[in-house]
């Protein structure tokens, strides 16, 4: 077998491979999917199953309700309750007629919906006891009647039946419901109660709309007997039925959850049940497992000859990758070997198609070309740096030119016995010397406060009111290294912007302490302050969601705090108008 294997073309031997792996990974893809799909569609069901049995549980609650609240509210009518509290010896045939016309408007009210098919009143006294009409009656002739006898009198609660179960109906599609009438000024006391009868159709109907399947089952039952159900297509449905509540009241509803598997006639369903509000009642669904497979049967024959289709594809994309592969593989093997060092600067090579060999021939033309190109840029980058190298030094002769120049001035005043001039050309040389810091890009802070010195003295000689500058500086900061000229660009805008618009005299205050592991530096004045406009540019600004051109000094000496010490620096301003200004600088390790 090995060695049948190994005379095989590369073309054949790939054939086969992608044969299997195609045929494995679609056989493995059907059974995982005809799996998942019957997962899917049972719990597609029975999340369809409790939606609909959710909602099919507010409409009967609300129907109940709807019920409930027609017979209280007749219950309490002030015109029901005097009239049911009339004695017999109170009427004569007038006052009969008039008492009775007054009840027939009262259930003319109370019969508010086309599926109330009949109201009766019952009552101990009122109109019935002088005389008894179509649909008003004497509770005393009742005493030895199963209705009675069967009634609680004591009960608040609705009270329903089947029409064919208690008290005559028009016919046995009607459902009863009975309410005691209490004495609204002693509720203890019974004075009467009050019949309605309705269309079973009113819940049937729900019943029907509730069915998540052709063969689902629902049915509304009390502890005694079934109320109502679904149309039943066969009599087995019926017999399923009546299973399925034997199964229910032969045990506790405490030792049967709902969406319980249970087995009927030889077939299994799922079993859901929820009680109904102001009844007695539960409403159940049946739904039969083969109405599930059913529902994934035509995706599993979609699946199968799906697969058959994609592997026959399969088959004949083998051949033709194979084929391709090969060939163009040989192409590119034998033109990479006759790639020598000449070539590197730079032959490319034909990248016909998108697939991978075509994207390891553009990945080959891509290193080929990124060689040269940085082979290029080395070269570009060296001679880069040694302009750069020359431009620096060439920048470091007008700072030296400049200092020698100011301490010839400063020796010429000297002679000439000029002190205002000789002082300030003494400050502006030291100032220069300190910006200059030997070439260093950082400095200790108590050289950046020598060089903010410095430059507040020079600042004095322009002004008529004198500027002072205090510096409240821990000793364990003193040495604490900052990008240099970050104070100064600080204090000019306070001098420019704070002090020098007030015409009085002004004070800089500078204080540097550590807290914890970060370094706090914060700069305040007495100047004018900043208007809220600009203080808020300058505060979008630190915080970095705004670039603007105003504040350059301001954005030059953030940007460099933020590169020196890699982001962990956070810069806030604070300002009032006529009182002043101040920033506090955090740089935290």
């Amino acid at each position: 077998m090995k060695e049948i294997l190994n005379n095989l073309s590369m073309r054949t031997k790939l054939m086969i491979s992608y044969i299997i792996v195609f045929a494995v990974v679609i056989i493995g893809m059907l059974s995982l999917f005809l799996y998942y799909a019957d997962r899917h569609a049972s719990k597609e069901m029975r999340y369809s199953a409790e939606s609909s049995l959710e909602q099919t549980q507010s409409l009967l609650n609300f129907k109940t309700a709807s019920i409930r609240d027609i017979l209280n509210i007749f219950s309490a009518n002030n015109s029901l309750q005097t009239l049911l509290k009339k004695n017999a010896s109170d009427y004569d045939i007038g006052s009969w007629q008039l008492d009775n016309d007054e009840l027939q408007k009262l259930f003319l009210t109370a019969q508010s919906t086309p599926d109330m098919t009949d109201i009766q009143l019952y009552m101990w006294n009122g109109p019935a006891s002088f005389l008894e009409s179509s649909y008003i009656h004497n509770l005393r002739n009742y005493i030895t009647t199963p209705f009675y006898q069967n009634y609680n009198f004591n009960t608040r609660h609705l009270s329903w039946y089947r029409g064919q179960d208690f008290l005559p109906a028009k016919n046995a599609d009607n459902i009863i419901v009975l309410k005691n009438i209490p004495d609204m000024e002693n509720y203890a006391n019974i004075i009467g109660v009050v019949r309605l009868q309705f269309s079973k159709s009113i819940f049937s109907d729900t019943l029907n709309l509730a069915k998540t399947s052709p063969n689902t089952i629902t049915y509304l039952a009390s502890d005694s007997q079934i109320i109502a159900s679904s149309d039943l297509n066969s009599e087995r449905e019926g017999k399923i039925l009546q299973g399925a509540y034997n199964i229910i009241h032969d045990n506790s509803q405490d030792q049967i959850e709902s969406g319980t598997d249970i087995s009927l006639d030889g077939a299994e369903y799922i079993l859901y049940f929820v009680p109904i509000k102001n009844s007695k009642w539960s409403l159940y669904m049946l739904i039969p497992y083969s109405d599930i497979r059913l529902s994934s049967r035509s995706i599993t024959i979609v699946a199968v000859i799906s697969s058959l289709s994609m592997l026959i594809v399969s088959i004949f994309a083998a051949w033709i990758l194979s084929e391709g592969y090969t060939k163009r593989l040989r192409i590119l093997s034998q033109q990479m070997r006759n790639i020598d060092d000449s070539s590197i600067f730079f032959k490319e090579l034909p990248a016909p198609s998108k697939d991978e060999v075509g994207v390891l021939t553009q990945n080959f033309n891509y290193m080929l070309y990124h060689i040269s190109m940085l082979l290029d840029e080395k070269y570009k980058m060296g001679k880069a740096i040694k302009n750069a190298e020359l431009i620096a030094l060439q920048e470091q002769i007008n700072p030296h030119f400049l200092y020698n120049t100011l301490d010839q001035i400063y020796w010429l005043s000297v002679r000439y016995k000029n002190p205002e001039i000789s002082e300030l050309v003494l400050n502006l040389s030291k100032f220069y010397k300190l910006s200059l810091s030997k070439g260093k890009s950082k400095v200790p802070l108590f050289s950046e406060l020598e060089h903010v010195n410095t430059y507040v003295e020079i600042q004095n000689n322009r002004f008529d009111y004198p500027i002072t500058l205090q510096t409240d500086i821990d000793e364990n900061v003193k040495n604490f290294e900052l990008p240099k000229l970050t104070l100064q660009p600080l204090i000019e805008n306070a001098i420019i912007h704070g002090i020098s618009p007030k015409d009085s005299p002004g004070m800089i205050n500078i204080s540097a302490h550590q807290n914890d592991r970060r370094f706090i530096l914060i700069i305040s004045d007495n100047g004018i302050g900043i208007d809220p406009e600009q203080l808020s540019a300058l505060q979008s600004m630190f915080a970095g969601s705004l670039d603007t051109e105003s504040g350059y000094g301001l954005q030059n000496v953030r940007n460099r705090l933020l590169l020196t010490f890699n982001g962990n620096v956070n810069i806030s301003i604070e300002s009032t108008i006529n009182v002043g200004t101040k920033i506090q600088i955090e740089i935290w390790s």
